[in-house]
């Protein structure tokens, strides 16, 4: 049996990695038991440009499954193989699927209400990258029934997954959204380049979104499902790492 082929995408802004990181892409693409996997990685200064260009490597290459997992992001390996496999399973009756974990940003939120004499009480002090609209009890009522994953409107994209197959699709649904190269960037797949990773004002509701969450908003618009597991916890490095799970942060907290 042919094993599933996943890449592993990084989009980073200098040659510099954490140990943390790598430490935890090591033991990934050294266990070769079950899976192909393999990383690719795209320097350069605009994130959106980065993730568009690692889409075209995608599409020239042989992989059926992409994985975005950002630098600032470690100790994620359970993590990886729990959404890997998860997917896997779904897609079989989701067609049009994307998976990924909800993790903190980089900041804690002193001004947020939590009782200080529970276990890991900090954790309650965080934010995530995530957009979910729906009420708190909803959430955990929805991750408690479906081994905490949660529908959601947008994820970030640092740790999201989806397939060649889904991908195809958006190409067909938005083909305005082929750019060209500069002759200069003769390393690149010219014919495969997507403007799909961008930041704009949403129509709807005019909120400017992130290049993650307009690539969530276009996926979305086709018909698209985005799911999340909440109950995951994940570790995001900036002064310091910040770890943590949604699930965890909104049963701390004592008021919103």
């Amino acid at each position: 049996m042919d094993k599933k082929k996943i890449l592993i995408a990084t989009p980073i802004h200098t040659d510099n990695l954490l140990l943390q990181y790598v430490q935890s892409l090591f033991k990934i693409i050294n266990d070769k038991s079950k899976y192909d996997i393999n990383v690719f990685f795209r320097r350069g200064s605009l994130v959106n440009r980065c993730r568009n260009e690692l889409i075209g490597y995608f599409l020239d290459s042989e992989y059926d499954y992409i994985f975005f997992i950002d630098s600032d992001i470690v100790n994620f390996t359970d993590q990886f193989y729990n959404i890997i496999n998860a997917y896997f399973e779904l897609e079989k009756k989701i067609s049009k699927l994307m998976l990924g974990v909800s993790y903190p940003i980089k900041h804690f939120n002193f001004d947020y209400n939590v009782d200080n004499n529970k276990l890991h009480w900090e954790e309650g002090l965080l934010n995530y990258n995530i957009n979910i609209r729906e009420d708190n009890n909803s959430i955990l009522k929805e991750a408690d029934e479906n081994n905490g994953f949660v529908k959601v409107q947008d994820i970030a994209g640092g740790f999201m997954m989806f397939s060649k197959k889904v991908l195809l699709e958006m190409i067909n649904h938005y083909p305005e959204s082929k750019y060209k190269a500069f002759n200069n960037d003769h390393k690149l797949p010219k014919d495969k380049l997507y403007n799909l990773f961008h930041s704009f004002v949403e129509k709807e509701s005019r909120f400017y979104l992130s290049e993650d969450y307009g690539f969530c908003y276009l996926f979305r618009r086709m018909g698209g499902n985005i799911y999340v597991n909440i109950k995951l916890s994940l570790s995001h490095y900036g002064e310091q790492i910040f770890s943590g799970s949604l699930y965890n942060t909104i049963k701390l907290k004592n008021k919103q």
